[in-house]
């Protein structure tokens, strides 16, 4: 069995079909297998991690003015950040959406969802496992994805994503781009759990 043998799978890939690119899509399934294997490590769901793997990224093709509209339907709590860069909201909308909706009532999943883009402190497992599955899951070909799935599968989920966290922020310094202040925190509660 995989991932994309889950109840509603196919329902959930023809919505993701209507609305991202091909590529996109392929992406939302990788993660979606990433996550199905990883479930047991991460001590979580598998069908659930599957779900949040495939929905993870619905809503990021929305344009910046409509994630903003679509943030305050939902009663979405929008940064300074946010406002400057909205791309970072697709997550907390993909899993507002996916509640209301699709009727996906599972707090960890929604919560997965909602924090995947930025990550923060006090997630629970199947968000800690959706931070890492999207960053390096078999088609992301970048050199840090690779790094990550090394440090997973030799030293665990919870280091490989606080490698992911420091490998985000590094990436965005790296292009002088926005950081956001839960990820900035996510990091640091990451390297105290480790301390």
């Amino acid at each position: 069995m995989s991932a994309l043998h889950i109840p509603r799978a196919d329902e959930f890939v023809a919505r993701l079909r209507t609305r991202l690119s091909e590529a996109r899509v392929r992406h939302c399934i990788s993660v979606a297998e990433t996550m199905w294997g990883l479930a047991d490590d991460a001590g979580v769901d598998r069908e659930r991690a599957a779900v949040a793997g495939l929905l993870h990224d619905m809503c990021k093709a929305l344009g910046p003015a409509d994630m903003l509209a679509a943030a305050e339907r939902y009663r979405i709590e929008v940064n300074d950040t946010h406002r400057q860069k909205p791309m970072l909201l697709h997550g907390h909308v993909a899993a507002a959406e996916a509640k209301h909706e699709l009727g996906i009532a599972h707090d960890d999943v929604n919560e997965a969802i909602a924090w995947h883009v930025t990550g923060r402190p006090h997630v629970g497992p199947l968000a800690l496992a959706l931070y890492y599955a999207d960053f390096s899951e078999p088609l992301r070909t970048h050199d840090e994805a690779a790094v990550a799935r090394e440090i997973f599968a030799n030293e665990g989920l919870r280091r490989a994503v606080t490698y992911v966290a420091r490998a985000k922020i590094e990436r965005l310094i790296a292009k002088s781009a926005l950081v956001d202040p839960h990820t900035r925190d996510f990091r640091l509660w990451l390297e105290a759990q480790e301390a």
